[in-house]
């Protein structure tokens, strides 16, 4: 059995929320073939729609230019960061190490202050209040061992602070299509909501329809959420065939609510690799911290 020598190192960072994002921290999967979405300035609103062999792709989550009060964060949770477990018989003991597999993850994170002005006093009695939505993409490769089960279920959980409350998760659990028993499951993430939010340095008002839409499938096996006291968690739980390789992507769309629009919101992104045997433990679980910065009272505008 292949011995790991030195552990590799947990994720934990927290993010400067002044930090410009570099090239690299693209939210474009890079599994799936589909270009990244454009951002260009010179437009008055950015939208792709891409069609591709899955179907339908829509990325319309940036307001246009001069929208006050919206900011947009890209963070790369993991980056082709490794996955080993650990043989564990009993006394559960580890003895042995294994690679297993490879994580990628990333977030594209968009802040809106809605209904009224940041710097309102009565921000919540004027119907005011913060939505944060995040769209997640990467993929999780994992190679299985002849010894181990061969139900693997891979975890992504995001968890908020206590000011911050979970609103929805899509896909929703359940919402699967299969053509036939064998084939992939289908899924679709479909976010539309219309957006009260403001513009001309903060003494206009607009309606702005966020929209996200993909599809995307799971093979052998089915892709579910859950809702936490303090945030969210998806799954997909499926087989894969001893010493076969199995790659899948990261797909999901996560949408927050606050009430408090001048904070720093700390939130935890986790990703963990389980499966049934319980002498397999998994270990070096991504686990990373991502401040969203909601201090958005000097009137900054979108697009910037």
């Amino acid at each position: 059995m292949e011995q790991k020598t030195e552990p590799s190192m947990r994720l934990t960072e927290a993010r400067d929320p002044h930090h410009q994002p570099l090239a690299e921290e693209s939210t474009q999967d890079d599994t799936d073939g589909r270009p990244p979405r454009e951002l260009n300035d010179d437009t008055a609103e950015v939208q792709t729609l891409v069609q591709t062999p899955s179907g339908e792709y829509i990325h319309h989550l940036r307001p246009p230019i001069g929208t006050m009060f919206y900011k947009e964060d890209l963070a790369t949770i993991a980056n082709n960061v490794d996955i080993y477990a650990a043989y564990t018989p009993p006394p559960h003991i580890p003895i042995g190490y294994r690679k297993v597999g490879t994580v990628t993850w990333r977030a594209n994170i968009h802040t809106y202050v809605i209904g009224a002005k940041p710097d309102d006093p009565d921000f919540e009695k004027h119907n005011g209040s913060i939505l944060i939505v995040v769209v997640h993409s990467g993929s999780v490769q994992v190679v299985l061992k002849d010894d181990w089960s061969k139900y693997l279920e891979c975890t992504q959980t995001i968890k908020c602070p206590t000011p911050v409350a979970p609103k929805v998760q899509l896909p929703p659990s359940n919402s699967g299509t299969q053509t036939r028993p064998g084939e992939p499951w289908h899924y679709n993430i479909s976010f539309n909501e219309t957006l009260p939010m403001f513009n001309n340095d903060g003494n206009g008002t607009f309606n702005f329809d966020a929209k996200y839409a993909r599809d995307f499938s799971v093979k052998g096996g089915q892709q579910s959420e859950t809702e936490l006291a303090d945030g969210w968690k998806f799954a997909s739980k499926y087989s894969v065939e001893s010493g076969q390789t199995r790659s899948h992507v990261i797909a999901g769309l996560s949408v927050f609510t606050a009430k408090v629009p001048e904070a720093s919101y700390k939130f935890r992104f986790c990703f963990s690799l389980n499966q049934e045997n319980p002498e397999i433990m998994y270990i070096d679980e991504v686990d990373r911290e991502i401040i969203v910065d909601v201090n958005l009272g000097e009137k900054r505008k979108g697009q910037t």
